[in-house]
């Protein structure tokens, strides 16, 4: 049966994202003109040749390379779920020596908390208009602005 299989409802959400405005994520997709292509919009058949000789597997999740394009086979991969969120546009990079990673990505390897590294990355882009690893790895010694209340 179609609607137990996976690939089936992955192509179903992606549909559903894009037309349904009624769809929880429908306003970051088809509200912002996100479409499927007409070769898999209505033909599952044609999704489903596309994803198995694209390296799909029940493990992966669907992306578009483009994030602002629609999806079609040119502009869609199967990635990790890992992978998927470092590609949203709401990612906080911050790079040292030639790499580039998100503050969580910082997180898992300084063994330090997200919250506590945010609150840091904030602080330097409000004092210093940027954000560098040393930012994050010690506690900033910016004066405090007090407004007053008139």
């Amino acid at each position: 049966m179609l609607r137990n299989n996976r690939l089936y409802r992955t192509w179903c959400g992606m549909k559903k994202r894009c037309y349904n405005p009624n769809a929880k994520d429908y306003k970051y997709y088809g509200g912002k003109g996100i479409t499927v292509c007409d070769e898999w919009l209505h033909d599952f058949p044609a999704f489903e040749l596309w994803s198995k000789s694209n390296g799909y597997s029940d493990e992966l999740t669907i992306d578009r390379i483009d994030s602002n394009g629609i999806y079609c086979p040119s502009n869609c991969r199967w990635i990790t779920h890992a992978e998927q969120q470092r590609n949203r546009s709401f990612n906080v990079f911050v790079e040292h020596d030639g790499v580039k990673k998100t503050i969580s990505e910082w997180s898992r390897e300084l063994g330090m908390s997200d919250k506590l590294l945010y609150k840091r990355y904030n602080s330097a882009i409000k004092h210093k208009g940027e954000c560098n690893l040393e930012d994050l790895l010690t506690t900033p010694s910016y004066p405090r602005i007090y407004k007053s209340k008139l």
